[in-house]
């Protein structure tokens, strides 16, 4: 039975996913683009590896999150994260990202702050440049990316071993570069653990709209050397209970420290989707309970997650997934509830209009349907400057045809 239930929710997903993205754009594949950073920090040139979403050329009115990796300069690590967040992103668990792969010239020194005991500095005498790894992406690479790219302000790090203990070091300054960190197999025993001390003196609200995933293995010495310290701001976090503070830990038994990244990162991914996103699970939950309209309901739980995480939710490829969901369902009335409630959120998404207005079509509401057609076509008409002009004229061409269906 569990089997069968896990099957149709794939299942359900995949095809909306398939619906979502048939039409009425045309489809592109993901893009691959390099920044060459000439840094005043670091007084040397940085290129920077970046993959868009394979929507980002076809959909101008949109910003995207943006995922910043650690040792970008491997491409075996960065092509297994965009894979990673692509398939997630397929089965409908979040929305599409930029990827931005952060290289490394002096790992240790770039990812560990200064040590500060005497066993720190005689086990990492290389050690420093935390800081002004800090400083070059948030004074000199972030200005270039919201130039050139179109950025929310809702940035996740991912990171492996020191990777992974300079986004902790991250998280601990007095404005931290981002909302949302995943570390894998961190390097929290550096300098007789500075980050845990850190984090016990840390303020009650000093990780609001913050989140949190963490893991470690126990397959080799690496993993069995940063086991006691990783443990330790578990517990740090249990008893400490940080206020606006969304976290997880997880262990990976038998993982040695080069393989954690092919299940933490993936794992990491998922359990932020859970913070960000209503499961499937729930929303069917939601559609079972008759007491409250759903999309109350709805925006009772996506007023809590915006809050939580500072970051306006539902998303458009939420909103979607969720409307196709109850419309498959036969609740019609809520799917386009919900996607009117998603336009006064996200007012010049053009999908979204198109989903409203082929939703109404459907039901009968031609004089609404028509309203959301022509809504969508002026839409595209504002940014036709920034659309190919292939995609500008299939658009026209779509939505032209849809406002004859219904006139």
């Amino acid at each position: 039975m569990f089997l069968l239930r896990f099957l149709i929710q794939t299942i359900m997903r995949y095809l909306t996913w398939i619906l979502l993205y048939m039409c009425p754009f045309l489809y592109t594949a993901s893009a691959t683009d390099t920044l060459r950073i000439d840094s005043k920090v670091f007084g040397d040139q940085r290129p920077i590896r970046i993959e868009l979403p394979g929507e980002y050329v076809n959909n101008p009115w949109r910003k995207y999150p943006v995922v910043f990796l650690l040792d970008g300069h491997s491409r075996e690590l960065f092509d297994f994260t965009w894979g990673s967040l692509q398939y997630l992103t397929g089965m409908g668990y979040l929305s599409p990202v930029i990827l931005i792969g952060i290289p490394h010239t002096n790992r240790q020194f770039e990812l560990t702050p200064p040590a500060i005991t005497a066993t720190g500095r005689k086990q990492f005498q290389k050690s420093g440049g935390a800081d002004s790894l800090l400083a070059f992406l948030t004074n000199e690479l972030m200005p270039v990316l919201n130039r050139q790219y179109r950025c929310t302000d809702y940035r996740i790090g991912i990171g492996h071993s020191l990777g992974g203990s300079f986004l902790i070091h991250a998280m601990l300054q007095q404005k931290p570069l981002f909302k949302a960190t995943i570390a894998v197999s961190p390097n929290l025993e550096f300098d007789e653990m500075q980050s845990i001390r850190r984090f016990t003196a840390a303020l009650p609200r000093q990780f609001e709209h913050r989140f949190l995933y963490f893991c470690y293995g126990a397959g080799d010495k690496l993993e069995t050397k940063f086991k006691p310290a990783t443990v330790a701001l578990d517990s740090v976090l249990q008893h400490k209970r940080f206020q606006g503070l969304q976290w997880a830990s997880q262990y990976l038994p038998g993982l040695h420290h080069g393989v954690t990244p092919l299940n933490g990162i993936p794992d990491g991914l998922v359990r932020l989707s859970q913070h960000l996103s209503l499961p499937y699970e729930e929303l069917e939950q939601l559609m079972k309970d008759s007491s409250t309209p759903i999309i109350k309901r709805l925006q009772q739980y996506y007023l809590k997650a915006s809050q939580s995480s500072g970051m306006v939710l539902p998303t458009v490829h939420e909103a979607n997934i969720h409307a196709y969901n109850l419309y498959y369902s036969e609740r019609t009335a809520d799917a386009a509830a919900l996607l009117r409630w998603a336009i006064e959120l996200h007012p010049e998404d053009v999908n979204l209009h198109d989903s409203l207005g082929e939703m109404l079509q459907k039901s009968g509401d031609k004089k609404g349907a028509l309203s959301a057609y022509q809504s969508a076509k002026k839409l595209v008409e504002r940014y036709r400057s920034q659309l190919p002009e292939a995609e500008l004229k299939h658009q026209l061409k779509w939505f032209g045809e849809r406002i004859d269906s219904v006139k």
